[in-house]
């Protein structure tokens, strides 16, 4: 477990949280650290970058749907002993803590281990601004704040002696030594961190009625992205890729595109149009900016990309939906998306890390589907009005 300070997002009506799964689900994750003594500054500095990869990734694999809020970086104490080269960041959705990710230094590498959990206390002092410090003293994990010292996990190993001392120390006991000593801790309670949009798997099915020049079934890669950003906008359920395709090929509107339905462009806002009353527009690849002030406006982009010419044939391509966009930088970020995968594999998610090129003009994007093929280019974007 362990906490932190928060920043601000959107969130289902509900306030509830919108992971679905395993409530005990654990993940660990392992990654190099390239020196072996840091500053303080330089510390924070790469373990947000690295808090900004995983925490996403851990919420794409526990399949949460919609905005969520996280905290700053905060430090845990060893009260009574050496410092401890740990952290806490804390996730909460509509201001209800729903996961935390501890991350620590051990033998030149950062470990991270991410719970879903939602602990009372920590809760509490985010959600009313109160300055507080994390610490921990013989395996006890506490909290201290200018009212006093509360235990919030392993009790059985409170030393009440060492608590009656650190409550008088003057840095806990005395109000202005106490807020200068938190005052880093909480420097970014209020900062907008990352809002996503709503977006379901769908996965991918194969065309009835259409073959590729090989002589196999084309994909219906761009039914399960229509289906998956029609249901973001609606109340309605239950569509797959199948189901868009046959009420697009069984559809008598008078605007209806002429032949088999496919990947065409005039399809993606047919479909969306007729099936969703979805109005939407299509442009070429998009910037990070772009990207970023869509997100912010709840409007996921269904992204139309070509992978290399095989063998002199025409470059196939594929669908997926831009849904979340996380900026570490002015010269790197973090693309995720929703692969409605292929014959050896269902939807999820995939993400790519992206450089100052791709942030200023998105058509070189490279990316690998969870089919395993690879992309090339960024062709179209389509999205709502």
């Amino acid at each position: 477990m362990l906490a932190g300070a928060m920043l601000a997002g959107t969130a289902s009506a509900e306030g509830e949280s919108r992971i679905s799964g395993n409530s005990t689900h654990v993940i660990s994750q392992v990654v190099e650290n390239s020196a072996a003594a840091r500053e303080d500054d330089s510390i924070s500095c790469e373990i947000r970058e690295y808090v900004n990869r995983e925490i996403p990734q851990h919420l794409a694999g526990l399949n949460y749907y919609g905005s969520y809020t996280m905290s700053d970086i905060i430090p845990i104490h060893n009260w009574g002993g050496a410092d401890l080269q740990k952290y806490l960041v804390v996730v909460s959705d509509n201001g209800k803590m729903i996961g935390s990710l501890t991350v620590e230094y051990i033998n030149g590498k950062i470990i991270s281990l991410y719970r879903e959990e939602n602990i009372p206390e920590l809760n509490a002092v985010i959600a009313n601004n109160v300055p507080f410090q994390l610490g921990y003293s013989n395996d006890c994990f506490m909290i201290s704040t200018n009212a006093g010292i509360s235990v919030i996990d392993n009790p059985e190993f409170v030393d009440t002696g060492f608590i009656s001392q650190l409550a008088v120390r003057a840095e806990l006991n005395e109000k202005a030594a106490y807020s200068k000593s938190v005052a880093a801790a909480n420097r970014t309670r209020t900062t907008t961190y990352q809002v996503s949009p709503a977006v379901k798997n769908v996965s991918n099915d194969k065309n009835p009625d259409v073959l590729d020049e090989k002589g196999n079934h084309r994909g219906l890669c761009w039914a399960a992205c229509v289906a998956s950003v029609g249901m973001q906008y609606t109340s309605q359920t239950g569509y797959t890729a199948m189901s868009i395709y046959n009420l697009c090929n069984n559809s008598t509107a008078s605007d209806r595109p002429l032949d088999y339905p496919i990947g065409e462009l005039s399809w993606y806002l047919f479909s969306l149009k007729s099936i969703f009353e979805i109005t939407a527009m299509q442009t070429n690849a998009l910037s990070s900016n772009q990207v970023q002030n869509l997100m912010l406006a709840n409007r996921p982009i269904i992204v139309r990309l070509k992978r290399p010419a095989d063998n002199g044939t025409d470059r196939k391509g594929h669908a997926m939906v831009l849904f979340m966009y996380n900026n570490f930088s002015s010269t790197s970020g973090q693309y995720i998306f929703m692969d409605p995968g292929g014959s050896s594999s269902g939807a999820g998610r995939v993400s790519v890390i992206i450089d100052s090129t791709i942030m200023t003009n998105g058509s070189g994007l490279t990316i690998t589907s969870r089919n395993g093929f690879t992309y090339d280019t960024w062709e179209n974007s389509i999205y709502r009005r």
